[in-house]
């Protein structure tokens, strides 16, 4: 067969997959919009037509909108995507991971439309200060939403998407009263993104400890307040009477380092438990009767620790020793 024929049959082939995937195009193109309002997602919900040759496994297509209330006299922001231009591609590209990387973009644009609400509830606006402000609102979430696929590698870097997960869970939960403080009226406070952590508290003779812990991300972030009659007779941390403080000798545990922390009387230790292939990074703060540990545990994986060490020293930093 001559290169002619072949190059022949192969543009007439081509001409035809084109034909064919025309009216699939123009459907997609021109199907009515069918908004749904923010909620958890499932792979159903993206009903568009796959972009061909994309090498990414699907898209969502999320916005902020605004309507009036009549009842309440106002006007109200919310977030919805739109199913039938937010498209998934064959079913063996598919994961929970890639549908929950698209949840969090659909989180992004929520978070906006409660950002957005806040600022109506603080002053009256007229309707084209309302048109002018959902213009920004729309900007900057479409701005964070390409910080969050840039960073993260559309997903592809593990650590780094953990990292904005956390990001956005904090985000929205500071829209939310209820949600991402834990105080426990001993004179700090500490940040978690959720407020369903577990709980367990111990007695051993003089010592009481209270402890939460979050499982999330791919990892454990944990708090514990200890509470003992000789820790007010210690200087420092290390010191401290039959308690422990330093229990980091395991079989498969290797302290990589102890440093000083800036709070007074605090200690940072950074472990790797070779056993179960996990980094432990641990903050130790003393206080006048009390002493208190951060904990956080992560996969040891070279390649993704950035993203995980960005999650710690945003919750190590969030501590706070509160002025009674």
């Amino acid at each position: 067969m001559s290169n002619f024929l072949k190059y022949k049959l192969a543009t007439i082939s081509l001409s035809l997959t084109i034909l064919a995937l025309i009216p699939l195009f123009s459907s997609s193109f021109n199907a009515p919009n069918k908004w749904e309002k923010w909620r958890a997602l499932t792979w159903d919900d993206f009903r568009g037509v796959a972009k061909p040759f994309s090498k990414w496994g699907a898209t969502i297509q999320s916005n902020v909108f605004v309507e009036y209330d009549s009842v309440e006299n106002q006007y109200k922001a919310y977030s919805a995507m739109n199913q039938n231009h937010s498209w998934k591609s064959r079913p063996r590209y598919l994961s929970d991971y890639l549908l929950n990387h698209e949840q969090y973009h659909f989180n992004i644009t929520e978070y906006f439309s409660r950002k957005m609400n806040w600022l109506i509830e603080k002053q009256d606006f007229s309707d084209d200060d309302i048109s002018g402000l959902l213009s920004e609102i729309r900007r900057d979430e479409r701005h964070l939403q390409k910080e969050y696929d840039d960073e993260s590698a559309h997903g592809l870097n593990w650590g780094v998407q953990r990292y904005w997960e956390f990001r956005i869970d904090s985000l929205l939960s500071s829209s939310q009263e209820c949600c991402g403080k834990l105080e426990e009226g001993l004179g700090i406070k500490i940040y978690l993104p959720y407020t369903d952590t577990k709980n367990s508290k111990w007695k051993n003779g003089t010592d009481d400890m209270d402890m939460y812990w979050l499982e999330k991300y791919d990892m454990m972030l944990s708090f514990s307040i200890i509470k003992s009659e000789t820790i007010s007779n210690i200087d420092k941390p290390e010191d401290s009477d039959g308690m422990e403080i330093y229990n980091y000798d395991w079989d498969s545990l290797a302290v990589l380092s102890v440093k000083d922390d800036t709070l007074a009387f605090s200690k940072r230790v950074t472990a790797v438990d070779t056993l179960d292939y996990k980094i432990i990074e641990d903050l130790w703060i003393k206080e006048e009767g009390r002493m208190y540990r951060l904990s956080a545990e992560y996969p040891n994986r070279a390649n993704h620790q950035k993203g995980f060490l960005r999650i710690v020293n945003s919750y190590f930093n969030s501590f706070e020793l509160l002025e009674e």
